[in-house]
């Protein structure tokens, strides 16, 4: 007998998001999930940085997300990985690898065997040294974030075109809040076609491209969209819109100089943990 597929639906959620967990996050979990779904999100892309963020950590923020899931709202862990030259890769699905490569193209395999979605994150970051994203990263990675709403980076207003060159053929664009604190929230999200939202269903439908990505005014799809007098705008709007963030920045950091990161609360339970894993 033929098992019958539950009809498709479209969720809604945010991906690339931090919380306390990260070294620079500030929300418990339990605080991003209360935003979440206050806001109308159904799903929440967490995305820890890899950098000082220990296996018991990880277990224990897996177990958390578990527990603020149900039928009809899921918390998602994963792992931002920091790679050789900063560059950063997001390991959607993958889990924590212990001693993971630190090449980003070796990383993104690894991501991959996994099971997992290698994401190469912000790519506007690195505008300023070209050469780090390579064409043997851009094969490598699975897709491209594409837009970073974080105004360090894309902004959440004109739909950043230009950042679709970094797609390959067969790749994804994704999206991403980049969300550490309040005001890193906006409206950009994810539109997702799931038969449930379920950790499994929802990776697999973001691999098969069954999503689009919109801010509520533009709206994108994972790939390169067809050259048009639409597009041709769009992509000269993000240009200036670039320039002016990068001007913006710099009369920022003269004013007030690069601050300081916010200290990592300090969790007990994971404490106690990386300390006993410290002394083994």
């Amino acid at each position: 007998m033929t098992e019958t597929r539950p009809p498709m639906r479209t969720v809604t959620g945010i991906a690339h998001v931090h919380t306390y967990y990260s070294y620079d996050g500030y929300y418990t979990p339990d605080q991003l999930a209360h935003i979440a779904r206050a806001r109308g999100w159904d799903f929440v892309l967490v995305s820890e940085h890899s950098n000082h963020l220990s296996r018991a950590a990880f277990e224990e923020l897996v177990r958390t997300c578990r527990a603020l899931s149900n039928d009809s709202f899921l918390m998602f862990p994963s792992i931002e990985y920091t790679c050789d030259h900063m560059l950063h890769i997001l390991g959607y699905g993958a889990g924590y690898i212990d001693d993971f490569p630190t090449a980003p193209a070796e990383l993104a395999g690894a991501i991959k065997k996994r099971g997992g979605l290698a994401i190469l994150s912000h790519p506007r970051k690195y505008a300023g040294s070209p050469g780090l994203i390579t064409s043997e990263l851009l094969d490598a990675v699975d897709g491209i974030e594409v837009w970073n709403s974080k105004l360090a980076y894309d902004g959440p207003w004109i739909a950043p075109l230009g950042n679709y060159d970094f797609v390959r053929p067969g790749k994804l664009a994704f999206c991403g809040q980049d969300a550490h604190f309040g005001k890193h929230f906006s409206s950009l999200v994810f539109r997702v076609r799931v038969a449930s939202l379920t950790r499994e269903e929802l990776l697999a439908s973001l691999r098969s491209g069954r999503y689009t990505m919109t801010n509520g005014v533009f709206e994108l799809d994972p790939w390169p969209p067809a050259p048009s007098a639409r597009t041709r705008f769009l992509r000269a709007a993000d240009t200036a819109c670039a320039l002016a963030l990068r001007q913006a920045r710099f009369v920022r950091n003269l004013i007030k100089g690069t601050g300081k990161l916010r200290p990592r609360p300090a969790i007990p339970e994971i404490q106690e943990r990386e300390q006993k894993e410290q002394r083994q």
